[in-house]
């Protein structure tokens, strides 16, 4: 038996002693006595404690999918207004065999999904980052995403969807690629132009 294993065991004691501790304290009302609230609190404090030491022990899964760990590009958008756009770029990059992570694909409900995105940031060979009227705004999420990439030294490509949106300051310099929503949704030589052109951009990253 491991260590973990012992943790594992220690914890489902106090678990069951908990139990009947918070059953006898719901009879008794304001009538419980002071012992019996002391131990629900040191109890408390102990199990803290031991699944502190049990997530220390045990081999931390990765939440981003494996296959993508070796170089995929995150795709950065304002779900207000890039969420359709978003999900049409993942598609055709897919089709043109170039790795990228979406959270409307690849979040898994399971999980923080503040942690998934920040390991795929860190994971990531490059961001891309979708340029529209919302994208600047901080509530969309997408200002955070490009700040962390940058903190993370990762290459910037800008995808401008929106001629009439503004480059954020800091971004100012990095590569940009003029395209349109329907460019993006649509097929044919319009798309395949554009997913070309956006390849030649990433392999000069």
């Amino acid at each position: 038996m491991t260590q973990a294993d012992d943790i594992q065991k220690l914890i489902a004691n106090h678990e069951r002693r908990l139990q009947k501790l918070r059953e006898e304290q719901a009879l008794k009302g304001y009538s419980t006595e002071a012992h019996i609230l002391t131990e629900i609190d040191d109890i408390n404090a102990t199990l803290t404690d031991l699944r502190a030491e049990l997530a220390r022990l045990q081999p931390r899964t990765p939440t981003v999918d494996p296959r993508l760990l070796r170089g995929h590009y995150f795709i950065s958008y304002a779900p207000t207004d890039g969420a359709d756009v978003a999900l049409a770029l993942h598609q055709a990059l897919a089709k043109a065999e170039v790795p990228t992570w979406l959270d409307q694909q690849h979040l898994d409900p399971a999980a923080s999904p503040e942690r998934q995105i920040n390991e795929a940031l860190q994971t990531c060979a490059g961001l891309l980052l979708l340029v529209t009227a919302d994208s600047g705004d901080t509530a969309t999420g997408a200002p955070r995403e490009w700040g962390q990439a940058l903190s993370y030294k990762r290459p910037l490509v800008l995808l401008h969807l929106d001629p009439t949106a503004d480059i954020p300051y800091r971004l100012v310099g990095y590569p940009i690629i003029e395209l349109s929503d329907a460019t993006v949704r649509g097929e044919g030589e319009a798309l395949t132009a554009a997913v070309a052109q956006l390849r030649e951009q990433l392999d000069g990253l």
